[in-house]
């Protein structure tokens, strides 16, 4: 008898596969049906299955089509308080969840959620002014479309980013840097209503809870889901600027001009230039395009000198337009397959260059991929927008940590059939690795990956510093001891070794 029962052992299980763990009990009790059961029964006019159109409409809003997914379902809480009862009732019962704002971040997963439920902000997109016109009230679910037009029809603006299809949040909470300068960088004053994990509502900024308001700008989701952003805005009428198309001859002309803009730009910090280099395989053709904004309604003032003499030109939509105007104009189509990718480096005419070759020969790969449209962008980094920063509070970036002015590179890759996903995704880490690899020999390199535009296997909390990070860790303890928005919300980077 011992003998055969010691056989039987033999063949047994750990008991670690027989018995689950506690939160694994929860989560098989409280399945993604389930969670949306429960918000069903609170809010059964905000909750939307697969079958109606609302669903639909909320995934369609996904700027790359692969950030489409499939969730249990769609809750669009109609308020704040909404929200903040779901987030309270989700994550009590170890249910897992998304958040969307606008939807803008390219990778599959970042905001969205498979076998779960998908909280779409949609519905909490008001925008006002104080009665001093001195700051904007955004909520979370606007688009900067909708800034943009509604600030332009009261001749003010604010320094954000010119892509109108994208939202609010995310780039706020990505660092809140506008690279397009426009007198500096965005000014965050604070938030209102932030939701913590375990449904409470807080307001974040200098006076309350300044501790959760440092950590927001640049931690991205891990910290809360906030409602209201409260932004510094001035007086701003009509703008100079608008898309200007060169052929690839005219690259070493760009990069030389690109060089002494950026670092002329704080003598007149209302100008901003943006370079990029777009293959497209339906001409087979590469072209230089440049997006030029100047703060005021005057054309090529002299901050883009070095810009003027660039010839022959291809097209040139140059005009006097509103902020709204000239962002609309650098909307695309949001019916592709996306992928986005970064990295910073010195502000260096030798660099640029190389990076130009590079991508030139790793494009060869991938060409004749159907409907590709491979693209990169050198957009201006200057100190003047660091300090700027700092000067109004800071952030979690890390980039007061590096002396003199950068280059953000942006890698943009637009294309049609998912069977080209891992040719196309492998090249273009393969470019990643060829300009990081480059740059660290001539010492040009920067640690700094822009959390909005980076791909899901880039990890740009690591470029933040140590110190930055710390804090970052700290406040999740304090706000989130459970871990909600690191192990319940999967989307978009977590903190490291939380």
């Amino acid at each position: 008898m011992t003998l055969a029962f010691s056989s039987l052992l033999l063949w047994l299980p750990p008991l670690s596969q027989i018995f689950c763990s506690a939160d694994e009990a929860t989560a098989v009790l409280n399945g993604p049906q389930d969670c949306c059961a429960l918000l069903t029964q609170n809010s059964s006019s905000a909750v939307f299955y697969p079958t109606s159109s609302q669903y639909s409409s909320t995934n369609n809003l996904y700027w790359a089509s692969q950030a489409r997914l499939t969730p249990t379902c769609v809750f669009r809480p109609p308020s704040a308080e909404d929200a903040a009862d779901a987030v309270s009732e989700l994550a009590a019962r170890s249910c897992q969840f998304a958040v969307k704002g606008g939807g803008y971040t390219a990778w599959a997963g970042a905001a969205n959620i498979e076998d779960g439920v998908t909280i779409d902000l949609g519905n909490i997109s008001n925008i006002q002014l104080d009665k001093d016109r001195m700051v904007a009230f955004i909520s979370a679910g606007a688009f900067w479309s909708d800034v943009f037009k509604f600030l332009a029809s009261q001749d003010v603006a604010i320094a954000a980013g010119m892509s109108a299809s994208s939202g609010v949040g995310g780039l706020i909470l990505g660092g809140e840097l506008s690279l397009t300068v426009l007198r500096a960088s965005m000014v965050l004053i604070g938030v209102n209503s932030v939701i913590l994990a375990n449904g409470t509502l807080v307001n974040a900024n200098a006076q309350e809870n300044p501790d959760l308001y440092g950590v927001l700008k640049g931690g991205s989701n891990n910290f809360g889901i906030v409602v209201r952003f409260d932004l510094r805005i001035f007086e701003q009428g009509d703008l100079w600027g608008g898309l200007v198309t060169y052929p690839n001859s005219t690259t070493t002309q760009h990069v030389n001009a690109l060089v002494a803009f950026t670092d002329n730009i704080i003598h007149d910090p209302k100008g901003s230039v943006t370079s990029t280099w777009v293959y497209n395989e339906a001409s087979g053709q590469t072209n230089v395009v440049n997006s030029y904004a100047y703060a005021e309604a005057e054309a090529y003032p002299a901050v883009f000198l070095n810009f003027r003499g660039i010839n022959p030109v291809i097209a040139d939509t140059t005009r006097i337009d509103s902020l709204f105007g000239l962002a609309e104009e650098l909307q695309g189509s949001n019916n592709t397959r996306d992928l986005l990718a970064t990295l910073t480096f010195a502000n260096d005419a030798v660099v640029m260059s190389q990076v130009v070759n590079l991508s030139d020969v790793v494009v060869q790969t991938v060409k004749d991929k159907q409907d590709l449209v491979w693209s990169f962008h050198l957009q201006p980094l200057p100190r003047v927008i660091t300090d700027h920063s700092v000067a109004n509070g800071g952030n979690m970036l890390g980039l007061d940590r590096t002396q003199g002015n950068l280059i953000l590179f942006i890698l943009e890759i637009a294309w049609s059939r998912p069977e080209d996903d891992a040719s196309i995704t492998n090249a273009a880490n393969a470019l990643l690795a060829e300009i990081t690899a480059y740059t660290e020999i001539v010492e040009k390199d920067n640690d700094f990956i822009y959390l909005n535009y980076a791909l899901d296997s880039q990890r740009p909390f690591e470029g933040y510093g140590s110190a930055n990070i710390g804090k970052m860790r700290s406040v999740s303890k304090n706000y989130d001891p459970d871990g909600v928005w690191q192990k319940l919300v999967k989307g978009g980077f977590k903190l490291p070794d939380m």
